[in-house]
């Protein structure tokens, strides 16, 4: 009884891995969940006292191309791309929330870092008023 049983469940475990391979939009050209789309930008948006900033608005812009607006999430981390075809020097990124004031931009990833690392900018809102 017990060999039957385990039998089955190596049927089920190979049957349910080969299918989910064959759904998961594997092809030759490989995994396109993992193909190099451009570089991807993400950070935390966080105010002068290091507390996150929730909701904050996230711009990324290069000159020619339509800006990509990201939004932090409730723990204040963003993330956004342009697309394979810009270079990540050239993007500017810029962050705002009612109520406050961009005071400070830190890109933490080394300028000259491979074009698949992705590249962490930090932002600091001032809340108004607390100058």
């Amino acid at each position: 009884m017990r060999q039957a049983v385990g039998l089955a469940l190596v049927a089920t475990c190979t049957f349910s891995t080969a299918l989910w391979a064959e759904e998961s939009g594997f092809d030759e050209e490989g995994d396109p969940i993992h193909k190099y789309q451009g570089p991807t930008f993400f950070g935390f948006v966080k105010d002068t006292n290091g507390a996150s900033v929730p909701d904050a608005k996230v711009t990324l812009a290069a000159k020619g191309r339509d800006a990509v607006i990201a939004r932090t999430n409730s723990v204040g981390v963003y993330r956004g791309s342009l697309g394979k075809d810009v270079d990540a020097n050239d993007v500017v990124i810029s962050c705002e929330k009612t109520g406050f004031k961009q005071v400070r931009l830190l890109r933490r990833t080394e300028r000259d870092a491979r074009a698949e690392t992705p590249i962490e900018i930090e932002c600091t809102l001032l809340a108004e008023g607390a100058d």
